[in-house]
């Protein structure tokens, strides 16, 4: 499946926190609970970005959750980030992959969030797997 296809549908979401440091959304799927959230790092501009399925009896769960509604998952988690991006215009984001899987699809959503957003993608093993990074180009000097 290609990465547009599985961007095709995401499912009504809700923001419910919306300040300088922290974004929160929440959506449903299924039975499922979801969470969105993106917090504000030491460094002004650079934001944390994770989702999570939202669980009363254990801490929420990220990594592969077996629900079987990916695609309707990781195409609203794409449009939550996108209105962040949108909004806020970071720096830089930062999120993670434990899963192969999930790195190869993050890495081809990096980089088309990168594209429209004039920014750049780099990656790095880190103890969550693969770190990705989307950093603002530097603006060109006009002489």
């Amino acid at each position: 499946m290609k990465l547009s296809e599985s961007l095709s549908s995401p499912l009504p979401y809700k923001w419910t926190k919306k300040n300088n440091f922290l974004r929160r959304a929440e959506f449903d799927v299924g039975r499922a609970k979801y969470g969105w959230k993106a917090m504000e790092g030491a460094m002004e501009g650079m934001w944390h970005v994770e989702f999570y399925i939202k669980n009363k009896d254990v801490d929420d769960i990220q990594g592969v959750t077996g629900t079987g509604n990916e695609f309707k998952v990781f195409a609203t988690v794409a449009k939550i980030t996108d209105e962040f991006l949108s909004d806020v215009k970071p720096k830089s984001i930062v999120f993670s992959a434990k899963e192969t899987s999930r790195q190869k699809l993050y890495i081809r959503f990096a980089k088309k969030l990168a594209s429209k957003y004039n920014m750049e993608v780099r990656t790095k093993p880190s103890s969550k797997g693969m770190s990705f990074t989307l950093f603002s180009k530097p603006a060109k000097l006009k002489l």
